[in-house]
């Protein structure tokens, strides 16, 4: 199910129930008053917010498990290999870009519209043009899965977590890594830059052993503040700073609720965080501040 909310009351306005299995993203079309959601049932759907209306939908597909929305407010999504680019209005898909080796896992489109990163459950992570769709490089460093990708605002770097519990910096016009951060105790499930690309919000949770076929509890869970380094600041803000980690919340989800994080988003302001879990988890809304 989706669940549009009024953030300063608290009011849900409309819950739409059309997907036929779990919803595992949902985002807003910059510019207009429509949202997507993508869920299990392989179906990406377009919704009206005001309203609670379907608009559009473009399925079935098959293997799909993440999505991003650029500026323009064109979806690009996960399936498979490859990413692809979706037309609601035909449902239809535009173009897609191939090369991963693996299932896509996560994908981020750079503020300005021109760059895409995205990582499979094998190898490196891929860095697209996506004017011409060609593959400008691969970032290579982390020894595990890479579970979230993000741009800060300027879109010079990326930023990525994974199950070898790391946040790592690219720079995007060297395509080298700048910075490191070990989480300790939290997996990096999910990732966001806040607005003004001074910190990045970490949210922690659990992976799947393949060998034994289960899930293994990583971390404690919790929802995590880091400063990014100077270098990586916009120029007008730059001062003396670490890549110091500042806990916001211990032991976010208890008892017999789902723990892991598995969405994040931070306000256009930078004042607040939304997280949400799977398996009837709540959604939980931080004062970032």
């Amino acid at each position: 199910m989706v669940q549009i909310w009024d953030f300063e009351s608290g009011r849900v306005l409309h819950r739409i129930d059309a997907h036929q299995a779990s919803v595992f993203d949902v985002g807003f079309i910059p510019g207009t008053n429509q949202i997507v959601s993508a869920a299990y049932d392989d179906y990406v759907r377009y919704w009206d917010w005001t309203t609670g209306e379907t608009v559009g939908e473009v399925g079935p597909l098959d293997g799909a498990v993440c999505f991003t929305i650029a500026p323009d407010g064109t979806v690009l999504h996960g399936r498979h290999d490859r990413l692809e680019f979706l037309k609601a209005a035909e449902n239809t898909i535009q173009r897609e870009l191939s090369g991963h080796r693996g299932n896509v896992q996560c994908i981020a489109i750079s503020p300005n519209g021109k760059l895409a990163a995205s990582a499979s459950q094998v190898g490196p992570i891929y860095l697209w043009n996506l004017e011409t769709g060609e593959q400008l490089a691969r970032l290579e460093g982390h020894t595990g899965k890479v579970t979230a990708v993000a741009f800060t605002p300027g879109s010079h770097h990326v930023l990525s977590g994974g199950w070898d519990r790391t946040l790592r910096v690219w720079d995007v016009a060297t395509q080298q890594e700048v910075a490191r951060a070990t989480t300790k105790t939290c997996v990096s499930l999910e990732i966001a830059v806040s607005p003004d690309g001074r910190h990045v919000l970490a949210g922690g949770g659990e992976w799947w052993d393949n060998r034994n076929k289960r899930w293994v509890a990583e971390g404690d869970y919790d929802l995590r503040l880091w400063q990014l380094p100077e270098s990586v600041w916009p120029k007008d803000e730059k001062d003396e700073s670490t890549n110091t980690e500042v806990a916001l919340a211990k032991r976010i989800f208890i008892g017999s609720m789902a723990k892991e994080i598995v969405c994040l988003a931070v306000s256009r302001d930078g004042r607040r965080a939304l997280t949400g879990t799977c398996k009837a988890g709540p959604a939980c809304l931080w004062d970032v501040q």
